[in-house]
């Protein structure tokens, strides 16, 4: 017994220094051992457990060169299943992460969950939960690209999961819906994978086709409807997913694929309730719910056009000509809109709805668009009769001419340029595009497009304003993004014909201001005509519209009051300075000062000729900063910031000394030192003097030395030397 225990206690001793010594091991050598020791045990017993018949185990002992080849042959052709390798076990040091990578997740702390995530990326890749717990992080923070992402490599680490390339596929396919078309190649790719992985799963079938009809693989997704739809013939989805497959292919023998599905499904449809035998309940009763007088079916011309062109046209083919001439009545103006919309230098569509809604009384419509049918057809004649001659005047007409707009504006006046035959960058010859509501359709509908064209610029206009703000953070990029929709929120403004006199409107729109009025030997047959119709009807009335105002209660446009409105005009005239689009800021600035809105505004006009300026100065115009200058001179004479502003204004833009001593604006500063000096004198010397001091905005009490220093230091400059000691 002694022998016995001091052995026992020998083996203690060696079992207590084995396990000093495992615990000095490293863990992970370990594991890794005790893996490979498991693995190659359930090796053995997979072996041991698909062992032979004893007839085949007696040929193996008298045959044992065969032995190894028919064991193998055993193994391969009973033992192993078909389908996806379960997945191998995570190792104890990844399961502890991953256990805090889920308590993490669970308690929001998102950033602590994925760098737990990224530390069991690092150490294993191929960790199919790290994957698909990080797509969920992700998708929780809003990152749904990198979501995405992590989703496709936690798929592709089991490729024959059919489930999990179904789910990525279908996150995809909820981006692309969003907005998001650059996620349908990966869709695409997802809806791919999980039909190889599982070639019979009608939901993959389905899900690539949908994505290769929206990617424009028309083939690809007949081919995938046309097998879905053979194992199930009667699924009335398929069949409509189908048939517009079809018809956006136009193929005629795919055509004839979706009427075959159709009629396979109709006529499992009515045998199902037992009238395959009797005709179409309620087929006399279809057009009742197609009434050309209720705003619905007008509606429905929008999304069915071919529709009430195909009841028309069998009504007229039965006789019924005046229901088919009804539902013919939906038609003109929705298709010449589109044509427009398609084709803006279309000018046979303008004339014929310019004749529709002469007909309609919606004479003021008409007459602008036979106003931009003149200005298409005045461009498309210069383009085909320009000669050497034609050549040297489109060269002089297109040149910019700062000195007659910037003399224009000094007197308060909008500079008229010459008929430009080639398009400068705001004002070209061809019309410019805008929006175009429809005029006969009912009040509910027409009020309902207004609506939602006013949700729409509000939309438009709050994302102008985050995207200001983003850049007022620091986010330059995004300056070119800004300008695009600000430019169309001000074209849409301008384009709105109560708040510009009707010459501005018309030379908005792209046309010379006499050009209804004044017929072209060239024009199309009957458009001299009807210009002259429209013209003599309400034309009158259109030109006096420069001294109409809007009226008090009106506040503001689609939503936007007009101070926001203004400030957008002046933003985005200064933004084109800055990207040295000096036309385009200045004829911003012009729409602006011509506006009935803020032209009787003294605080707007001081704003808009601000900007102005400062356009000027941007681009280094001497020119129009002199320009506007005089006019801030004219119209506070008795002020002498004015006088201030031209002098300053003058050597801010770097200016030769021309612009400053020049005659004219010796000339112009005198005569405002001889204004001054007859606003002291007495009322009774001079009823004109009187006139021109009582409309000066403040009376001065002496004399202002301000202007008699900027009048002597021109006199300087222009070596008048002992004038300007004089002054």
């Amino acid at each position: 017994m002694s022998g016995t225990g001091v052995s026992g206690n020998e083996r203690a001793n060696d079992g207590d220094d084995f396990e000093d010594v495992a615990s000095d091991a490293d863990s992970d050598e370990m594991e890794l051992r005790g893996d490979i020791a498991r693995f190659d045990q359930s090796v053995r017993e997979f072996l041991s457990s698909h062992q032979s018949e004893e007839g085949d185990t007696n040929y193996r002992d008298e045959h044992p060169d065969t032995n190894q080849t028919v064991e193998r042959v055993k193994i391969s052709s009973k033992g192993v299943a078909r389908g996806p390798r379960k997945a191998a076990e995570p190792r104890g040091d990844i399961k502890f992460r991953l256990a805090r990578v889920n308590q993490s997740f669970m308690s929001g702390d998102y950033g602590r969950a994925r760098d737990l995530v990224f530390e069991i990326i690092r150490i294993n890749a191929e960790t199919h939960q790290a994957w698909t717990v990080l797509a969920s992080i992700f998708r929780e923070e809003g990152l749904d690209d990198k979501a995405l992402m992590a989703m496709v490599i936690a798929a592709h680490l089991r490729p024959k999961d059919a489930a999990g390339w179904i789910t990525c596929a279908s996150f995809a396919m909820s981006l692309a819906r969003d907005g998001q078309d650059s996620v349908l190649k990966t869709a695409l790719m997802c809806y791919s994978s999980a039909v190889k992985a599982q070639p019979t799963n009608l939901e993959a079938r389905l899900g690539r086709a949908e994505a290769s009809h929206l990617q424009g693989f028309l083939s690809q997704a007949i081919s995938e409807f046309s097998y879905v739809l053979e194992r199930n013939v009667f699924d009335i989805n398929v069949v409509r997913r189908l048939a517009e497959a079809c018809v956006d292919s136009g193929v005629a023998e795919d055509v004839r694929k979706a009427i075959s599905a159709y009629s396979t499904y109709i006529t499992h449809a009515r045998n199902a309730d037992g009238r395959g035998h009797r005709e179409l309940s309620w087929y006399d009763l279809h057009l009742q719910w197609l009434d050309p007088t209720e705003s619905a079916t007008a509606n429905a011309v929008e999304d069915f056009p071919y529709l009430i062109r195909d009841i028309a046209d069998e009504l007229f083919a039965i006789g019924r000509y005046e229901e088919a001439l009804d539902y013919y009545e939906l038609l003109p103006e929705t298709c010449f809109l589109m044509a427009i919309e398609v084709d803006e230098t279309n000018i046979d569509a303008r004339i014929e709805l310019a004749k529709i809604y002469e007909k309609s009384k919606e004479e003021e419509e008409a007459l602008i668009l036979v106003t931009e049918a003149y200005a298409l057809q005045g461009a498309h004649d210069e383009g085909d009769h320009l000669d050497a001659g034609g050549i040297d005047r489109v060269s002089r007409a297109s040149r910019y001419t700062p000195g007659i707009r910037a003399a224009h504006l000094s007197r308060g006046n909008k500079p008229r340029r010459k008929r430009e035959a080639k398009s400068s960058p705001i004002n070209s010859g061809v019309v410019r595009p805008r929006y175009r509501p429809k005029r006969l359709v009912p009040i509910d509908q027409r009020m309902q497009e207004e609506r939602a064209r006013a949700d729409e610029l509000t939309r438009r206009y709050e994302l102008v304003r985050n995207l200001k703000r983003e850049i007022q953070a620091g986010h330059h990029g995004l300056i070119p993004s800004w300008m695009t929709a600000a430019g169309d929120l001000v074209g849409e403004f301008r384009s709105f014909k109560r708040f510009y006199p009707w010459d501005k409107y018309l030379k908005f729109l792209g046309a010379a201001n006499d050009v209804v009025f004044s017929a072209s030997s060239r024009t199309q047959p009957g458009l001299s005509e009807l210009a002259e119709r429209l013209s003599k009807n309400i034309g009158p009335s259109l030109s006096d519209e420069k001294g109409l105002d809007i009226p008090c209660e009106d506040d503001g446009y689609r939503g936007i009051p007009f101070g926001e409105w203004l400030e957008l005009f002046l933003d985005y005239a200064v933004s084109l300075a800055l990207a040295n689009r000096g036309e385009e800021a200045y004829q911003v600035c012009e729409a602006a000062r011509d506006s009935i809105v803020f032209v009787n505004s003294k605080d707007y006009m001081f704003l808009i000729h601000v900007a102005w300026a400062a356009c000027a100065i941007y681009l280094a115009d001497e020119e129009m900063c002199v320009a506007v200058a005089r006019f801030f001179m004219k119209v506070r004479q008795l002020d002498s910031d004015s006088y201030r502003m031209f002098a300053a204004l003058c050597r801010l833009c770097q200016s030769p000394a021309s612009w400053y001593n020049s005659g004219p604006a010796q000339k112009y500063i005198l005569r405002q030192i001889k204004t001054i000096d007859a606003s002291h004198l007495s009322s009774s010397r001079s009823d004109t003097l009187s006139e021109i001091s009582a409309a000066a905005p403040s009376d001065p009490k002496q004399l202002d030395v301000c202007l008699l220093m900027l009048y002597g230091h021109i006199l300087f400059t222009s070596t008048s030397y002992t004038f300007a000691l004089s002054r």
